[in-house]
């Protein structure tokens, strides 16, 4: 339950929970599927994959805001969804038993949610660093205003 408090400040906490929750739905769905003899496309399985990356990529930027130690938190960020990537990857195709460039859909869904994942953590970055210069500009006027 720590780690679940906690879950702001560790991408790879994030990461992990967005992980586990993808590999659950689309374990379900695939059982489900077997079971019942739906007839359900591997793309329906692998939707779930850009959809908990998203989920990551949102909050993951979302809970950035607020860090301290913001560099720590781009490495444990840039981990996080790598490992994302690599496990959720060899997941599906285990599941579905089709390699990511076979749903050229998905392929190209994931490489734009990274691209957006980078240009957001980009964003976070550009907006902490103006934070940082009012701050810096405030303290400074507020320090000439007591001098006089």
């Amino acid at each position: 339950m720590q780690i679940l408090s906690n879950i702001k400040n560790r991408p790879l906490v994030q990461a992990g929970f967005c992980l586990v929750i993808a590999m659950l739905l689309q374990g379900i769905l695939f059982i489900l599927s077997a079971v019942f003899k739906w007839n359900i496309e591997t793309a329906d399985i692998w939707l779930f994959f850009p959809a908990l990356l998203l989920f990551y990529v949102l909050f993951n930027v979302f809970y950035g805001f607020e860090q301290k130690s913001i560099s720590r938190y781009y490495r444990d960020s840039i981990y996080g969804i790598v490992g994302f990537l690599v496990l959720e990857t060899f997941y599906t195709e285990l599941l579905t038993k089709q390699k990511i460039t076979e749903v050229k859909s998905i392929v190209w869904i994931v490489i734009v949610f990274c691209i957006v994942y980078l240009v957001f953590i980009s964003i976070l970055n550009l907006i902490r660093f103006i934070m940082y210069l009012v701050l810096k500009q405030d303290q400074n006027m507020n320090d000439e205003i007591s001098k006089n």
